[in-house]
């Protein structure tokens, strides 16, 4: 990775997307890192063999491809009904909610721990989600309901992820006040501001405090402080990195669940990945060709251009663009310092 006053525009906008790559064929992950140099890579079930080897040679083949600057190889690993890797036996945050904190660290040590021996450096695996909600689809993948004790499991999920793997809080800022799946639509959440500080918030900032790597923001509206998507609000980013002053870096939820909630204004991915880029995230996630889908089959090339073009009509904040991509390289090149 050249130093970025040298790279080229489409290569800075190359470097702030993490795509999924379909299958099991190291060469073909290789030759996309080759490519299209992304930020990263999302590890999805397709993508996972039998043989721990195997996956091995797999996010090796990645890392040659991205050389010299090694990428961001990310999973969904939270355990329990959420894992892609199906032999991780390590407890979940529904297993952990009623345990001491303790045992959460030393669950997500061991999950780490795995993780990195196989090559994956990025784990979307914390959820500081907060919710007494039996029906909401989040419900089985939370640690609670009490704001200060999911606080307390999410500070000991990164005690433990610490300097193995860099881990991620999702999906802020929380789908607790909503029983709605931001997988199939976009939740509309009317709970006051204030009310959000003192509850749903907590573990966000018990997270941050610790020194969490990075957020994920959610597809979710909150009326009460932006009509958008805080993936798509630059109020919602001005909030947590310049008010809050959180330093690490920020992703999207996968964009394409965008697409998916059949809102007509976000049937185009080049144009939510434009209003992602001028909301301040760092990392743009398309979780493309998951699926027979037709919607999830996004033409990657398209995508690059329409975003080249739009930086060069003015209608993206060049420097948020340059600030994702210093942060991002920033991020990979502290990679090196994991550890076993």
């Amino acid at each position: 990775m050249k130093n970025i006053n040298s790279l080229t525009l489409r290569e800075k906008i190359a470097s702030i997307f993490m795509f999924h790559v379909p299958g099991k064929d190291a060469n073909v992950f290789a030759d996309f890192v080759s490519k299209y140099r992304p930020a990263g890579i999302i590890l999805m079930e397709d993508n996972i063999p039998a043989k721990s080897s195997e996956l091995k040679r797999i996010t090796s083949a990645i890392q040659q491809g991205s050389l010299p600057l090694p990428l961001l190889i990310a999973i969904d690993q939270e355990g329990g009904i959420v894992k892609r890797i199906k032999n991780d036996k390590f407890l979940a945050a529904s297993d952990l909610r009623n345990k001491d904190p303790n045992e959460t660290s030393n669950a997500f040590k061991g999950r780490s721990f795995m993780l990195n021996k196989l090559g994956i450096n990025f784990n979307f695996g914390i959820v500081a989600d907060v919710t007494i909600n039996e029906d909401s689809f989040i419900y089985g993948r939370v640690f609670g309901s009490d704001p200060k004790l999911v606080g307390e499991h999410v500070k000991a999920a990164l005690r433990g992820s610490k300097k193995l793997i860099f881990s991620t809080l999702k999906h802020f800022p929380g789908h607790g006040a909503t029983a709605l799946d931001s997988h199939a639509t976009i939740p509309l959440v009317k709970l006051p501001k204030g009310d959000w500080l003192k509850k749903d918030f907590l573990p966000f900032r018990m997270g941050i405090d610790q020194g969490t790597e990075a957020i994920m923001f959610g597809h979710l509206i909150y009326k009460d402080v932006d009509d958008k998507p805080a993936s798509l609000s630059l109020k919602w980013h001005f909030f947590l990195c310049k008010e809050i002053g959180y330093k690490g870096i920020t992703v999207t939820d996968d964009m394409i669940m965008l697409q998916m909630s059949g809102k007509r204004k976000y049937r185009d991915p080049i144009e939510n990945a434009i209003s992602a880029i001028n909301a301040g995230n760092d990392i743009i996630l398309f979780v493309n060709d998951y699926s027979k889908e037709p919607i999830r089959q996004i033409n990657i090339d398209r995508l690059m251009s329409g975003v080249e073009a739009a930086v060069k009509a003015g209608n993206i904040n060049e420097d948020l663009l340059n600030l994702a991509v210093k942060r991002v390289i920033q991020h990979r090149k502290k990679i090196k310092t994991l550890k076993i």
